[in-house]
């Protein structure tokens, strides 16, 4: 261990005082690294929320499950079962068109508990669907 001043190879040195970190220390900093590490992990665990598995059917009616929310962050797995491609929005998110069978995920934060209104927002009424409105309200706790 160097603990005085002088020049070593062209270095000036320092007093300062050079230990070794024996085993102890090392292992006290492996297991600083994993727990920081779980938990930021755990950190964004909490934030992912919850995953709401939206269907769009046939008949254009769509469901979701659940129903009622406890999340403020929610991601909606939206699956096209119609032989058409659609879109899925809710407050003021939406997708792209959906191709049939095809799944997208959409992800979503809501701000302030409540009913929120969701839709397919590419859906036309008209008198040969019977101007029958599609969507639903979703509550979120």
């Amino acid at each position: 261990m160097y603990t005085g001043r002088g020049v070593v190879g062209g270095i000036v040195t320092s007093g300062v005082r050079v230990r070794p970190v024996g085993f102890g220390g090392f292992a006290a900093l492996v297991v600083m690294v994993l727990l920081a590490c779980l938990l930021v992990g755990a950190a964004r665990a909490g934030n992912a929320g919850l995953t709401v598995r939206a269907v769009i059917w046939p008949n254009l009616a769509v469901t979701l499950a659940p129903k009622v929310l406890v999340s403020e962050h929610v991601v909606f797995k939206v699956e096209n079962r119609s032989t058409k491609p659609e879109q899925f929005a809710i407050d003021g998110a939406e997708t792209a068109l959906i191709a049939p069978g095809n799944v997208v995920d959409l992800a979503v934060t809501f701000r302030k508990r409540g009913f929120y209104s969701f839709t397919l927002p590419d859906y036309q009424e008209n008198s040969t669907n019977g101007y029958k409105p599609v969507g639903g309200r979703v509550k979120v706790t």
